[in-house]
């Protein structure tokens, strides 16, 4: 580990993965104790996100936005729409499978389907860690699956979704990790060609638009519960708009596996979380799992 090479910039990048693990928590409080339903908290997650993107973008000297032009716009609008379904499909999956499972699967999975997606598009061919990966993943995913319900704290407990979790809400954390490496993909030379920051906040913004059909009618009424507004403003304008800013700019300085290792701190962040203040449960099934599944995340991006 080369922490104290890199030390500011190490913090940084950690720094915003355990930003991005309160995301699962901060949303499951929103709509279990506090009535939102998980398309409107995603909605609203990527709402508060994109001016703090677009101020760090135009703070470093670029433009908030980029403009469409005819070599970008393919990426930018499947990158968008990648974003917008994974925040949906995410939220949902706390919701019904519990913070851990639907962090876990979502994440881990997300640089298989990666793999996939490169094969199936580019036509790159995959080596043996790929499929050493998958096995993992596959394993790991069996073992989430198919061990006991998590158990919620009843004071949050939301009647409309129900604390146990059920094979969608797997479907959806692994829809999620799908989407995620959709946008990876899409999205890493309009990122790498321009301003990171800026092309976030354009993506993140015409994600915002593409969910917005999808919450009309649906009530917002949530946010004028007493302490729901601090909370959705920090899941979208910190741990959505600070982390980035965060993340892009110890990128600058830490190499990418070693930033990959500190992204591991999402999962971990997530599941300490939600069993210190959701009470739910960690079985010796579910944490064999999980360990698997990192391990095939770690085999795929560090060797």
């Amino acid at each position: 580990m080369t922490f104290g090479k890199y030390e500011k910039h190490d913090l940084l990048v950690a720094g915003a993965a355990v930003l991005w693990g309160t995301a699962g928590v901060v949303g499951r409080t929103l709509y279990a104790g506090m009535g939102a339903h998980p398309i409107t908290v995603a909605f609203a997650r990527l709402l508060f996100s994109v001016p703090v993107l677009w101020m760090f973008a135009f703070y470093r000297g670029g433009h908030g936005f980029l403009p469409f032009t005819r070599s970008n716009w393919r990426a930018v609008l499947i990158s968008a729409i990648a974003v917008a379904a994974y925040q949906m499909l995410y939220f949902n999956a706390v919701a019904r499978a519990g913070v851990i499972a639907a962090t876990v699967l979502a994440l881990c999975s997300a640089p298989v389907f990666a793999g996939l997606l490169a094969r199936v598009v580019l036509g790159e061919l995959l080596p043996w860690k790929w499929w050493l990966a998958l096995g993992l993943s596959v394993g790991g995913t069996i073992l989430i699956v198919a061990s006991e319900r998590p158990t919620v704290n009843a004071s949050i407990a939301a009647p409309q979704f129900g604390p146990a979790a059920d094979l969608s809400g797997y479907l959806m954390a692994l829809g999620a990790g799908l989407c995620y490496a959709t946008y990876t993909v899409a999205g890493k030379e309009v990122i790498r060609e321009n301003n990171p920051l800026g092309a976030m906040s354009t993506i993140f913004g015409l994600a915002t638009l593409l969910l917005a059909p999808l919450v009309l009618g649906r009530s917002f009424g949530w946010m004028a519960v007493p302490g729901a507004l601090p909370l959705v403003l920090y899941v979208g304008g910190i741990a959505t708009g600070v982390s980035y800013a965060l993340f892009s700019t110890g990128l600058r300085v830490v190499p990418v596996r070693v930033a990959t290792l500190y992204t591991l701190l999402e999962p971990l962040t997530a599941s300490l979380l939600a069993v210190l203040f959701l009470s739910e449960g960690l079985s010796p099934q579910k944490i064999l799992g999980g360990v698997i599944l990192l391990a095939g995340l770690l085999i795929l991006e560090i060797l």
